[in-house]
């Protein structure tokens, strides 16, 4: 959130340099102002601030913030916010409330940052109405509440019909995180180590603490859809902008910086279209730009085959996958160098046998390899294999067992097919769960090449 300096500007004939002994109206320092003439707008403002003008308070309050004309100086920015709030300044009101809500110039004050927020929404200012929508994941854990979400939806559609260029997109994602129906498409969370943590029914914040290692906060909506992650050790955020029908529009991270600004930079952003349901097309600005397209073929075991293409690319690639009757993964080939006029060969049988077919005149040429993915019955993934070929060899999997509590109990990883004892054995016991069912301590046993290094592994972790 950014101040802005948001008055109405009008022309007027004026000349050059103001004395303080001249009268002037707002309207004239504003245009002053408007020139860059800092110091002239300064005087006037000072002049009309003394005399009771509102709007010149709340001038002063942007000039000392920024520095414009006066040394920067936030106490007397506030001083002049909270002068000018005080008398129904709705701009003033929002900025001040900025000032609360990161803690620029003293302590945070989210109660009192709400309130402004509201007092400036409540006039149709669209920068509070805005504010007052975006604070609920602005804010700390401790206000992320169904109560203030639904509250934010409203005033989110009130900054839409105030002409607030962003909230369209908040008013989905707050529907979105409201919505306890939609599903939740894990592979969108993959940057996220705790998406399984998901529980729908409320919306709920999980901080996730392992001190110098890790501590992160996940907030996540009714339906289980993460919404905001909070790296506190590296003073980073990720947030997720979705439809109201829960589609991944956007993935952003943000670089805050280390003083109470709340200014950030977005460091990667990634963009999501969608067409019957199913995404169409991503989108990488950041680092020079990707595009991809996506393509879907029906199955005849019921399933989905998914192509996605990079689109105009110096050496462009493709990515296949194929889904299961119950829309989960099977297997997964990536990187693969786009050809002309191909097709994908798919063999049933104990397990998928697939094979990529180039079709070049009379040349022919296969392709093996890729991920499989196999699953339990009840849908936890239980083994992966790399680069598996028809013939059953591979060059390396990994296998996992679960416990009746769902958390894993061992994790084999072997280097090829024919190789009997595996590079890395992780057994997991001595499972101790919170009154949520998740773990905060437990047993792990970890043989590499046949070296023990085994230990008790513990999370802090907490709801709100």
């Amino acid at each position: 959130m950014r101040v802005k300096f948001y008055v109405v500007f009008l022309c007027f004939a004026f000349a050059s340099a103001v004395s303080a002994a001249e009268v002037v109206t707002f309207d004239e320092g504003v245009q002053l102002y408007n020139d860059e003439k800092y110091a002239d707008a300064l005087r006037v403002f000072t002049s009309l601030e003394a005399r009771g003008e509102v709007r010149a308070a709340y001038a002063l309050g942007v000039m000392y913030e920024n520095g414009q004309g006066v040394e920067a100086n936030i106490q007397k920015a506030s001083n002049y916010y909270m002068k000018a709030a005080k008398q129904g300044h709705s701009d003033a009101q929002n900025n001040l409330g900025i000032m609360l809500l990161t803690g620029k110039g003293g302590k945070k004050d989210f109660e009192q940052a709400y309130q402004l927020f509201e007092q400036s929404a409540s006039q149709n200012n669209k920068y509070g109405a805005w504010n007052a929508a975006s604070f609920v994941l602005e804010a700390d854990a401790s206000h992320f509440t169904e109560n203030l979400l639904k509250k934010a939806l409203v005033y989110a559609e009130r900054a839409k019909s105030l002409g607030h260029k962003q909230a369209g997109s908040l008013v989905g994602t707050l529907q979105c995180v409201l919505n306890d129906n939609a599903s939740v498409k894990n592979d969108v969370f993959t940057r996220e180590s705790l998406a399984h943590y998901e529980g729908k029914g409320s919306v709920r914040v999980l901080d996730h603490d392992e001190g110098w290692k890790e501590h992160n906060i996940y907030y996540f909506g009714k339906g289980g859809h993460l919404v905001r992650t909070v790296f506190k050790n590296t003073n980073q955020e990720h947030r997720y902008t979705y439809d109201k029908n829960c589609h991944l529009l956007k993935w952003e991270a943000r670089n805050y910086s280390d003083d109470a600004s709340g200014n950030y930079k977005v460091v990667n952003v990634e963009d999501f279209t969608y067409l019957q349901g199913r995404i169409s097309s991503y989108t990488t600005p950041s680092f020079g730009g990707r595009d991809f397209k996506y393509y879907y073929y029906p199955q005849s075991d019921g399933g989905l085959f998914e192509v996605q293409r990079e689109i105009a690319a110096e050496y462009p690639t493709n990515t296949y996958k194929k889904y299961n009757s119950a829309g989960l993964l099977e297997w997964s080939n990536g990187g693969v160098p786009a050809k002309p006029s191909e097709f994908w060969a798919i063999t049933p049988g104990s397990g998928i046998g697939y094979s990529r077919v180039f079709n070049e005149g009379t040349s022919r040429m296969r392709f093996q390899g890729g991920q499989q993915y196999l699953f339990t019955n009840g849908g936890a993934l239980r083994k992966i294999i790399d680069n598996n070929a028809q013939d059953g060899s591979y060059q390396s999997s990994v296998e996992y067992s679960y416990g009746s509590d769902g958390w894993i109990r061992e994790e084999i990883f072997h280097s090829t097919s024919n190789r009997n004892s595996p590079i890395k054995h992780v057994k997991y016991s001595n499972y101790k769960l919170d009154n949520h069912g998740n773990w905060v301590s437990r047993k792990q046993s970890y043989m590499h090449n046949d070296t023990d290094m085994s230990g008790l592994q513990r999370r802090i972790i907490s709801y709100y």
